[in-house]
C-alpha cells in the first residue's frame, strides 16, 4: 500500500503472497497449482479519504459539477451500475435504482468516511 501523495512504482509482492493469494486459493482451490513467473506494478488510483468512489454533484456550492471517480481497481466492475446511477441523477434529478448519496462529496466535508468491509 502506498502513502497518500506518493505513487508506489514497485510490486507489493508480500501483500500478494500473504493476503491476496491465500484468499484466492481458499475461494478457488485449483489456483494452488498455478504459479506466477513475473509481475509488473500498476498505480492504484483511489481517493485517499476512504478508498471509495466519489459520485454525484459537488458540495459547498458546486452542485452543477458532477464526479464519478476514485474506483481504485474496481472501476470496470462498478461502471455499469454507477453509470446508470449517474444517468438517473442527471436525467431524473435523483437516484432511482440504488441511492448512492452516501458516496457523494458531502462525506468528505463532514469527515465521515464510508469504509468498505467486503474486500481483501
Amino acid at each position: 500500500m502506498s502513502r497518500p501523495g506518493r505513487a508506489r512504482t514497485a510490486p507489493h509482492l508480500s501483500y500478494f503472497e500473504n493476503a491476496v493469494w491465500p484468499a484466492l486459493v481458499h475461494r478457488f482451490p485449483q489456483f494452488e497449482r498455478a504459479k506466477y513467473t513475473s509481475t509488473m506494478p500498476g498505480l492504484y488510483d483511489q481517493n485517499d479519504f476512504d478508498g471509495n468512489v466519489i459520485i454525484g454533484p459537488g458540495a459547498d456550492g458546486l452542485g452543477n459539477f458532477h464526479m464519478l471517480a476514485g474506483f481504485s481497481g474496481h472501476g470496470l466492475m462498478h461502471a455499469p451500475g454507477c453509470g446508470r446511477a449517474m444517468a438517473e441523477l442527471l436525467t431524473k434529478g435523483a437516484y432511482q435504482t440504488i441511492d448512492l448519496g452516501r458516496l457523494g462529496w458531502q462525506r468528505l466535508l463532514d469527515g465521515t468516511p464510508v469504509r468498505e468491509q467486503g474486500i481483501i
